[in-house]
């Protein structure tokens, strides 16, 4: 689903290889996020907008993110002071997504 991983200074930016019809998208994404390794709990909140999935890595919650509007998906958490656990999950998108990460 997606190709390109960026990784910011509070969250995880992602670039998707193809556009998605919107109804498609919150399903898709997270079935997405279930295959990658050390991810549980994926749940699915869908509005008519924004796509938000609450899901647990590293036994930290996390939020998976698109927004209609400007086309975007991202992975933030409540915590700011978890940075390893951002290196981890950055680590594992790669692996998943098979490319090298994009440090911003």
């Amino acid at each position: 689903m997606f190709d390109v991983l960026e990784c910011h200074d509070n969250h995880l930016r992602l670039q998707p290889k193809y556009q998605h019809d919107l109804f498609e998208i919150g399903p898709l994404f997270k079935a997405w996020l279930q295959q990658v390794p050390g991810i549980s709990q994926v749940q699915l909140e869908q509005g008519v907008d924004l796509i938000e999935l609450r899901f647990y890595f590293a036994e930290q919650p996390w939020f998976g993110h698109y927004e209609h509007y400007t086309d975007s998906y991202w992975l933030d958490t409540e915590s700011t002071t978890d940075l390893q656990s951002m290196t981890d999950l950055a680590n594992a998108l790669q692996i998943h997504i098979g490319q090298s990460i994009e440090r911003i």
